[in-house]
């Protein structure tokens, strides 16, 4: 006995139907562009680093109000973005150092703000802040002019994010500056020539 296998014509023409739709559906893929999400940036001054940082800038200046001119100043910022380092000549005292310009940027990987500042007197004594002081500055602080001050015995640095008040000292005497400098109030020494620190430090200082 012969049986009919073939397929009846409703089905084919469903499969047909079925084959047509894939085919299409292939060719209105291929040619949909690829979109890429985009993320609108303010229009600021500042410079994306990467996702998770930007980079901001900002401007210290350094004041001497120590009584005594000083030989050499060295101011530095230390961070990922920069090594900015600056140094001047005969300050005198009372004077105010031109701003320094410095970059610097906030949030994650973005490191921390490193700060050195060397002071040296006329008889050739250096005295500086601790090699590792550190006072990150934020976004509060952009776009300011800061002015950083040696007081007497400390370096006092203001900034609107947080700022701090850093001793200078030396690390083979830890009260030599302290001494030193008020010696120097005390006791007017002649600009030239100065005596050596040892020499002041020998004075007899009354309460």
């Amino acid at each position: 006995m012969y049986t009919n296998h073939r397929s009846p014509a409703w089905a084919l023409a469903l499969m047909k139907s079925l084959v047509l739709s894939l085919l299409f559906l292939s060719i209105v893929t291929a040619n949909t562009p690829t979109t890429q999400q985009t993320i609108s940036q303010p229009n600021t001054n500042t410079n994306n680093i990467n996702a998770t940082s930007t980079t901001y800038y900002t401007e210290i200046a350094i004041k001497n109000t120590l009584p005594v001119s000083l030989k050499n100043i060295r101011f530095a910022h230390i961070s990922n973005q920069e090594l900015n380092v600056r140094t001047w000549d005969n300050v005198q005292s009372g004077q105010t150092l031109p701003p320094v310009p410095i970059k610097y940027a906030t949030g994650i990987f973005s490191g921390s703000d490193k700060w050195n500042l060397d002071i040296t007197f006329e008889d050739g004594e250096t005295f500086y802040i601790d090699r590792d002081s550190s006072c990150n500055l934020e976004e509060s602080d952009s776009g300011e002019s800061y002015t950083w001050t040696i007081e007497g015995v400390n370096f006092d640095m203001p900034m609107n994010s947080d700022g701090m008040n850093t001793r200078i000292s030396n690390n083979d005497n830890a009260d030599e500056f302290n001494d030193y400098a008020f010696a120097r109030v005390r006791y007017p020494i002649p600009s030239n020539p100065q005596p050596k620190t040892s020499e002041l430090l020998s004075l007899t200082i009354s309460p």
